[in-house]
């Protein structure tokens, strides 16, 4: 359909409403994980703000208190390796003499520990 400056409104029209779907859906696949976790987290407190009003069991506790624990129980396990490896390479690079030997022998070590010795790494958790 025609106006009266001879334009065809709706399709133009449609084609904006293309443009910026195919915006809307480019930005959502570079940028979904970053949306993801900001929704979540949003979510989250929400829903902790909610239900800190109502009177829960202690098993409807536990049951949003699992994830939230194996979470940061995984997070520990991860983060510690890394901090010991990272310290003990960089006092391997501080000693200048000491060559590629440190750092390898700091790499095995490493390894060595959380195969054989769980316990000791498990401390600190």
């Amino acid at each position: 359909m025609a106006n009266s400056y001879g334009e065809r409104t709706e399709d133009s029209m449609a084609v904006a409403l293309d443009a910026i779907l195919a915006r809307i859906k480019d930005v959502c696949k570079r940028n979904g994980l970053l949306i993801l976790s900001v929704l979540s987290v949003t979510i989250g407190c929400l829903l902790g703000f909610f239900l800190r009003t109502r009177r829960l069991s202690q098993q409807e506790i536990s049951y949003f208190q699992f994830p939230g624990e194996l979470l940061m129980r995984m997070l520990k396990m991860l983060i510690l390796p890394l901090v010991v490896s990272r310290l003990k390479l960089i006092h391997s690079a501080c000693m200048p003499g000491a060559g590629r030997g440190t750092t390898t022998n700091s790499y095995l070590d490493l390894s060595h520990t959380a195969r054989e010795h769980p316990d000791k790494i498990q401390q600190y958790f």
